[in-house]
């Protein structure tokens, strides 16, 4: 969800709180706030109306945004070709891309997540791993990198977006016992 949707959605709660709560109180007889208000004047009447009427509009903009379809729906990456379409899966690819990243040296507890994009029909890819052995970090990284990308557009033909790597710290197992020396 972005940002603007989820502006939208805290101002909408905020108001209907405001309002919610005002009618509580107009119905139990504690504080007459509508009839305040509209004592005020003609000119706080049109306050309140438009009060209601920007409430039904987000009310319609939250609606339609529900039913809008993200990009983490998208299971398979498609080509139309002359003969007819062509699917990979997403599982197809990020299993493509581990064994490509198995081959390089220096990476242990590889995870692969990849996102298809449904209007440039591309793919991103996150990659996380721990490093180990005596490789340096960055320069491990740029050729994972490199290497998932060339190999995933030369074996699946598949546009690569972008590869992010994530490099995590090695966390000792807390079930295995240490020997000391």
């Amino acid at each position: 969800m972005n940002g603007v949707l989820r502006f939208f959605m805290a101002l909408f709660a905020l108001l209907t709180l405001v309002i919610s709560v005002g009618f509580i109180l107009q119905i139990t007889n504690v504080y007459n706030v509508f009839d305040e208000i509209l004592a005020l004047g003609e000119p706080y009447f049109w306050v309140l109306i438009g009060v209601f009427a920007f409430l039904i509009l987000l009310s319609l903009i939250l609606f339609f945004a529900s039913f809008r379809r993200s990009e983490s729906e998208i299971h398979s990456y498609h080509v139309s070709t002359e003969v007819g379409e062509i699917g990979i899966s997403k599982q197809s690819i990020e299993s493509t891309a581990l064994k490509s990243a198995r081959s390089l040296d220096g990476m242990r507890s590889l995870e692969i997540h990849s996102r298809i994009s449904r209007d440039s029909n591309q793919v991103a890819l996150e990659i996380t791993y721990t490093p180990f052995g005596p490789n340096p970090v960055q320069q491990n990284a740029k050729k994972l990198q490199d290497r998932v990308k060339q190999d995933l557009e030369s074996w699946l033909e598949v546009a690569v977006s972008e590869v992010k790597v994530f490099v995590k710290q090695n966390q000792p197992n807390q079930n295995k016992r240490q020997r000391v020396i």
